[in-house]
C-alpha cells in the first residue's frame, strides 16, 4: 500500500475535546546568552536523562486519552513542506478532515511559486494573508470506512485499496500519528518510544521514535509541538526512513484553523466519480464494480502500481 494511504487515516491532527478554535502559535523564551556547552552525558546520565522524559510523559499522555474521547469530527488546515535531498522542496497546502470512527479525507495542493522557488502568499485588502494555490489538488486520499480511495490529478487515475474488516483496522493504526486520534496511553508506549524533549509557556515539544515495523516502515523519527491549551499541534516533523528526507507541517499559521466537532458534508468520505476519470481496483479482496460506484475499473497488481503512467516524476 502506497506510504501516504497507509497513514491516511492517522493524520488527525491532534483531534482532541475542544471547541472550534484556531491552533495557537508558540511563544519560546528568548535565545539566552552564550554559554559554555555542557560535558558530555556518560551512557549512565543518558539513560537516566531519557527515563526522566519518558515520564514527564505520563500525565500528558493521560489528558490525550480524556480529551480524545469527546472528539468526533476533526477538520484542520495546514501548510506542509516536503523536503527531499534529490527533488529539493515541494510546498503544499493541506486539509485533513476525519469523523469517528473510520472515515477520513487528506488533500494536498501545490502552492504557486515565484522566481526564487517560493510559495506566493499575498496580502488582500482587508490584510489578510491568501496562499497562492494551483487551479486542482495534487492528490486527494480517502477512507470510507470499507475502502482507501487514492485521487491523483496528475493522470486523472482514482486507485481503489479494498479493505477487509482486519485490513481496516489496521489502516487506521498504520504511519506516525495514531496516537492522536482515539489514544490510548498504555498502547501509545508499546508502540512509540515518546520523550518530554523540551517545554514552554504555550506547548510542550515530543520527541517520538517508532518501535514497530510497521511505523518504522514509514519514518524513523519524528517532534510534534503540542499546543498546551488546545491539545492540537502546532508543528510536525517526520523525518522519512532512511534519511530519504522530510515532511514538515505547520498547523499554526495565521489562516490555519483547527475545527473540532464541527458537522461534516459527507460527500468528502464517498466515493467522487469524474468525468473521463479511470478507476483502477487494487488487488486484494477481489472488490466488486457497485462496490466503488461508477467507471472504468482496471485491475492492478500492486507490484506494478508503481509503473502506472501520467504520476508524479519524484517518489512518493
Amino acid at each position: 500500500m502506497n506510504r501516504h494511504v497507509a497513514w491516511i487515516l492517522t493524520l488527525v491532527a491532534g483531534a482532541w475535546g475542544v471547541q472550534s478554535a484556531p491552533a495557537q502559535v508558540a511563544n519560546p523564551p528568548a535565545t539566552p546568552k552564550a554559554v559554555a556547552p555542557a560535558a558530555p552525558l556518560t551512557p549512565a546520565q543518558k539513560a537516566e536523562a531519557d527515563k526522566r522524559a519518558a515520564l514527564a510523559m505520563n500525565p500528558i499522555l493521560a489528558e490525550w486519552e480524556i480529551r480524545s474521547t469527546k472528539i468526533v469530527s476533526l477538520d484542520a488546515a495546514f501548510d506542509m513542506v516536503e523536503k527531499d535531498p534529490t527533488f529539493g522542496n515541494t510546498y503544499f497546502r493541506g486539509r485533513a478532515m476525519l469523523q469517528s470512527p473510520d472515515k477520513a479525507c487528506l488533500q494536498f495542493q501545490l502552492y504557486k511559486l515565484d522566481a526564487d522557488k517560493k510559495p506566493i502568499i499575498l496580502v488582500n485588502d482587508k490584510g489578510k494573508k491568501v496562499a497562492q494555490l494551483e487551479k486542482e489538488p495534487e492528490r486527494r486520499l480517502v477512507c470510507t470506512g470499507t475502502e482507501v480511495l487514492q485521487y491523483t490529478w496528475a493522470n486523472k487515475t482514482i486507485t481503489v485499496y479494498p479493505l477487509g474488516k482486519q485490513a481496516q483496522q489496521r489502516a487506521l493504526q498504520e504511519g506516525p500519528l495514531p496516537f492522536l486520534f482515539n489514544m490510548k496511553a498504555e498502547a501509545a508506549k508499546q508502540r512509540y518510544g515518546l520523550w518530554l524533549s523540551k517545554e514552554f509557556q504555550q506547548e510542550y515539544v515530543i520527541d517520538i521514535v517508532p518501535l514497530q515495523q510497521i511505523d518504522r516502515d514509514s519514518f524513523e523519527k519524528a517532534r510534534l509541538w503540542l499546543n498546551k491549551e488546545t491539545f492540537l499541534p502546532n508543528q510536525l516533523w517526520l523525518v522519512k526512513t532512511g534519511n530519504k528526507g522530510m515532511e514538515q507541517y505547520k498547523f499554526n499559521g495565521p489562516n490555519d484553523e483547527v475545527l473540532v466537532n464541527n458537522p461534516m458534508d459527507q460527500k468528502w468520505f464517498g466515493f467522487l466519480n469524474f468525468k473521463d476519470w479511470k478507476t483502477v481496483v487494487n488487488k486484494g479482496d477481489q472488490p466488486k464494480a457497485a462496490d466503488v460506484g461508477q467507471g472504468p475499473l482496471v485491475p492492478i497488481d500492486p507490484k506494478q502500481q508503481a509503473a502506472q503512467p501520467g504520476g508524479r516524476s519524484r517518489p512518493r
